[in-house]
């Protein structure tokens, strides 16, 4: 009995260590989910932090832009600079429709595959065509494109040209669709996102104020250089005409000869 009793005992102890060392795996355990749950919320803080920071600088040098001297191109080409710093922009193209005759053009287009801009045209169904009549964001991906090829919405593309992630995004005049920012991906490594429209989206509203107040500009400079253009034809009118009568005051209006 004596000695049942000290192996019980042994027994019970063993027993409890074990319960205990079970205990404090399952504590540790849970602490270090904890933790690590922690960390991962703290490190997307961080991510969403350094993001918004990175879109208002982004924001911010939208708005010098349209403050900036220079020719639409080179607007163009910073705004693709700076759409590029915010999310995978290798393939990018600004797209402007004319409301009145229905053409698109296509005054900036950076392309992988294709090293020239499209060509002006009317009445076609691309996607930049379906954006336009949507007025609305579009993200299409392989299996959208082709739904809506079968649909009848928009016009099949090459094959050797097809995108595998597409983005576009109405740019307004006021209520006017004044044309397309557009974003694309040939490789499926790229995918646009939802978190990616309603980026480029928001930052959209700010590439339309840039180019309503760089078209104002431009149109006030062209304005100015007709105006000067036209001050320099009637001053040289004007010369010329001071010169005529110099010469008839000066001249014999029937021999043509110098008065004395």
């Amino acid at each position: 009995r004596a000695l049942f009793s000290v192996v019980s005992r042994h027994v019970a102890m063993a027993l409890d260590r074990l319960l205990r060392r079970t205990d404090l795996e399952q504590t540790v355990m849970l602490r270090t989910q904890q933790l690590s749950a922690a960390n991962d919320a703290l490190r997307q803080e961080v991510q969403d932090r350094e993001r918004a920071e990175h879109l208002q600088r982004a924001l911010f040098r939208i708005a010098e832009l349209s403050s900036q001297p220079g020719d639409m191109n080179e607007l163009f080409h910073s705004l693709h600079t700076i759409v590029g710093e915010l999310l995978v922009a290798l393939n990018f193209y600004i797209a402007l429709y004319d409301n009145a005759t229905g053409e698109v053009t296509f005054p900036y287009y950076i392309d992988e595959y294709q090293l020239t801009s499209p060509r002006s045209r009317r009445g076609q169904r691309g996607f930049t065509e379906y954006v336009i009549g949507q007025r609305r964001p579009c993200l299409i991906d392989y299996e959208n494109a082709r739904k809506l090829e079968r649909m009848g919405e928009i016009e099949v593309q090459k094959k050797s040209s097809r995108s595998s992630s597409w983005l576009g995004i109405p740019l307004f005049d006021g209520d006017d669709v004044r044309g397309v920012l557009v974003v694309q991906s040939y490789s499926k490594s790229v995918s646009y996102t939802l978190r990616d429209q309603e980026l480029l989206t928001f930052v959209s509203r700010h590439i339309d104020t840039a180019l309503s107040r760089r078209s104002a500009a431009e149109a006030i400079h062209t304005a100015n250089l007709r105006l000067e253009a036209r001050v320099r034809d009637r001053t040289r009118e004007l010369d010329q005409a001071n010169a005529r009568l110099q010469y008839e005051n000066s001249h014999d209006s029937l021999t043509g000869l110098p008065n004395r």
